[in-house]
């Protein structure tokens, strides 16, 4: 390579590392605020007007769930935190994502507590959009992972758009994440499968 062909290589190197440096600055705080933004419309629909009338897209039950820090580890340390709200009563529990408006299915995560491990299913009639759902053992390792589609809209006890483990076991918790907020996370069909759920003293609270 010539002289003039060299400075013009190494030019063109870095003018690719500034621009690449640039999508990565611009790309990590996007990805932040739009996790964020869901969050923040969670809260504001939740909040009651003087009338006690709830925002537009959320249930009482819903609304009612704590928001906690879930964490999901990897086999090699790797842990990625998120907030998630809990449902961790009968009604919380069988209201899950019904009704929810599409933005908020998307751009949060419920994470669903048992009082003894169980086997069953969930479904996903009058539910918005698709997602992500993790059963995990007592131990937190995954049982399995799927992805939901948006079933008819119909009661529950008629809802036959139904997913359950795949593999044979019972299950301690479940986790339901949206596709937007599970993409931001990084977490994939393959990540969603391998990576254990770090339990915590409050995931004893179901009831």
């Amino acid at each position: 390579m010539k002289r003039g062909q060299r400075e013009v290589f190494w030019v063109l190197v870095c003018f690719a590392a500034i621009v690449l440096a640039s999508v990565n600055a611009f790309h990590g705080p996007a990805r932040a605020e739009s996790a964020a933004s869901g969050a923040a419309s969670a809260a504001e629909r939740c909040q009651a007007d003087q009338e006690g009338r709830l925002g537009e897209g959320v249930t009482r039950a819903w609304c009612s769930m704590e928001v906690r820090e879930v964490t999901l580890r990897s086999a090699q340390g790797e842990e990625i935190a998120f907030e998630a709200r809990i449902a961790q009563n009968d009604l919380q529990r069988q209201a899950g994502y019904q009704a929810i408006h599409e933005d908020l299915v998307k751009s949060t995560a419920t994470l669903f507590l048992f009082p003894r491990a169980i086997y069953g299913a969930f479904h996903m009639c009058n539910v918005t959009a698709p997602l992500w759902i993790v059963w995990y053992q007592e131990d937190g390792t995954p049982l399995d992972a799927r992805r939901m589609l948006p079933g008819k809209t119909l009661p529950a006890a008629l809802c036959d758009d139904v997913y359950a483990p795949r593999r044979r076991g019972l299950y301690r918790y479940a986790l339901e994440i949206g596709e937007e907020l599970a993409r931001e996370l990084g977490l994939g069909a393959s990540e969603l499968a391998r990576y254990r759920l770090r339990l915590e003293a409050w995931m004893g609270q179901a009831r």
